[in-house]
């Protein structure tokens, strides 16, 4: 009983010291945190845009430290307008990335109510402080694409997307800052990925292995699957129709600012969804042709992967004829 009694004591000891250490952690990044924001407002009221950009943000996304506060984690609710007025200061001062913020705002309405007269004058004093050199090839190549947008349909329109589309095609290794409206987390990794696997059809078809399939025995997918795939890629990076037409197309289509969003699918994803336990079952009890549907199929990777690699029949649908 006394040797219980002294390892749950001893254990007891152990946890609260643990977590004692951990707090004092805790509370030197806090510490380190509010002295780098008091620095950051310091640099903000002697004019340094880039801070006053910093500050804004902080207030836009709540993580601006309470005063004198000693907890961790302790922030002001998050202020829009207090970071809109940074912003303003920022971009009178020059800064590019603040006048894109205030263009984001009115242009998404998240915020405050939509406005796209507003978005596009902050979107052109974006144009105004930046230059066609690599540093500025996104914030100005993304400006020109939002007034494409919101000028939608017109000449002008169209002279903004083709900027756009030539702008980040030079600089940002092909169109896919054009045709994403963002970059989805994992893009990079996951081409990164995808590409060395092409690029090694042995590992391509080991990966093929033990998946239901209707090809002959003889047959092997590998080539097959490694040619399609890079001219689809190659289609979506540098193609110098594609991403203008899917966004006109969804405009057309949809009549929405924020419509043409594009979604990568990946061949990875493929071995993730057919190699799905319940999948392999469900396939295992069909008998003749496995027919796949696909909605919102894109460009059909989603539709012609799974027609290469395992003979099924893949018919995919989308709303936007450029895509089918």
């Amino acid at each position: 009983s006394s040797s219980s009694s002294s390892s749950s004591s001893s254990s007891s000891s152990s946890s609260s010291s643990s977590s004692s250490i951990e707090a004092k952690k805790a509370y030197k990044r806090w510490l380190d945190e509010r002295t780098a924001w008091e620095q950051t407002v310091q640099k903000s009221t002697e004019g340094d845009p880039i801070a006053q950009t910093d500050v804004g943000w902080a207030w836009h996304s709540g993580k601006v430290p309470k005063e004198n506060s000693t907890t961790p984690g302790d922030y002001e609710p998050a202020d829009v307008e207090r970071a809109v007025k940074c912003y303003e200061v920022s971009s009178q001062n020059g800064y590019s990335p603040a006048a894109s913020l205030l263009a984001d705002i009115y242009y998404y309405g998240s915020d405050f109510p939509q406005d796209l007269n507003l978005s596009k004058r902050w979107l052109e004093k974006v144009l105004e402080s930046t230059s066609e050199i690599p540093e500025d090839a996104y914030i100005r190549g993304k400006a020109l694409q939002k007034l494409g947008i919101i000028l939608h349909p017109s000449s002008e329109s169209e002279s903004y997307l083709t900027s756009s589309l030539n702008l980040m095609s030079s600089h940002l290794n092909g169109s896919w800052s054009f045709l994403l409206p963002h970059d989805p987390p994992g893009l990079w990794e996951f081409l990164s990925r995808e590409q060395t696997l092409l690029e090694d059809p042995p590992k391509l078809s080991q990966n093929l292995n033990g998946f239901h399939s209707h090809l002959s025995e003889n047959l092997s997918p590998a080539v097959t699957l490694r040619s399609y795939t890079n001219s689809l890629r190659k289609y979506e990076s540098r193609s110098p129709t594609f991403p203008i037409r899917i966004i006109q197309e969804s405009l057309d289509t949809y009549g929405a600012v924020s419509s043409g969003n594009y979604g990568v699918t990946y061949l990875e994803s493929l071995f993730t969804v057919y190699g799905h336990p319940i999948i392999q079952k469900c396939l295992g009890k069909v008998e003749g042709v496995v027919k796949v549907v696909v909605l919102g199929c894109g460009l059909g990777g989603a539709v012609v992967w799974p027609s290469i690699a395992f003979g099924f029949k893949g018919v995919g649908y989308d709303g936007l004829e450029c895509c089918v």
